[in-house]
């Protein structure tokens, strides 16, 4: 209906258009149907004094827009996924973007550079790490045998604990690593769920080893929770982090 169609002719058929039919063309998506259809559309639904429900997505039904509370959703932005309506809608390349996030936001992504790099460095070597830590296990039973491992149980809990966690944390490495090299939008939450968990990885190595018998180091632990909560602040607010990972995802 209305696609691809004379200016003209799509006014002579749009009085006749059922109301339902009007509304599909309203809340079309972008592509969907010619730019003139979709405003004459809203149009004929204001002289009918119809107001524009969402259609299709469950959980848009009942949402208002963030922008205009009076108007229903019909979308939401890519990019920081608040409720847009019809006309606060600004087209972006494969979506649609809210008034702030359409200014503010660079139409491509920044390279990667500065801390970004050293971040990417991290997820990289995380993999790397737990398999030095498999080999040293390996190499360990291979010497000593799981029945001489059985008579040293502190030492036992404390090395199963670490490549447990490495393994966790080289997971979690290899399940970021596709969005962030992709620069999508979900990559900054979830690199601040990386250095949370690597937070927690520490303190537990660091209970560990002391109920084992070892010294406690709180200046490690101190150090690793300041380092781990300043690159969850900098995937948070950073700006360079922003302009970076912009791609729906």
């Amino acid at each position: 209906m209305f696609r691809r169609m004379d200016p003209k002719r799509i006014a002579e058929h749009m009085a006749q258009q059922s109301t339902e039919e009007l509304l599909a063309v309203a809340a079309a998506p972008d592509g969907e149907f010619e730019a003139v259809a979709i405003a004459l559309a809203k149009e004929e639904l204001g002289r009918r004094a119809v107001p524009l429900e969402p259609t299709g997505a469950p959980e848009l039904q009942g949402a208002r827009c963030s922008i205009h509370t009076e108007s229903p959703a019909l979308g939401t932005c890519g990019r920081c996924g608040r409720f847009i309506c019809f006309d606060c809608r600004w087209p972006s390349p494969g979506e649609h973007r809210c008034r702030e996030c359409a200014t503010r936001a660079p139409s491509s992504p920044l390279e990667f550079g500065g801390w970004l790099v050293l971040a990417m460095l991290a997820l990289f070597a995380t993999p790397l790490i737990f398999a030095a830590v498999l080999f040293g296990f390996v190499a360990a039973v291979q010497y000593a045998g799981w029945a001489g491992l059985a008579e040293q149980p502190h030492w036992l809990a404390v090395n199963l604990w670490n490549l447990g966690s490495s393994l966790a944390m080289a997971g979690l490495a290899v399940f970021i690593l596709p969005s962030y090299l992709g620069k999508r939008v979900t990559a900054p939450r979830r690199m601040q769920l990386f250095f949370i968990a690597n937070t927690a990885m520490q303190v537990g190595s660091v209970v560990i080893n002391a109920v084992a018998g070892a010294e406690l180091e709180l200046a490690g632990v101190t150090l690793s929770v300041a380092i781990s909560a300043a690159w969850i602040h900098y995937f948070q607010s950073g700006k360079r982090v922003k302009e970076t990972f912009i791609v729906p995802g």
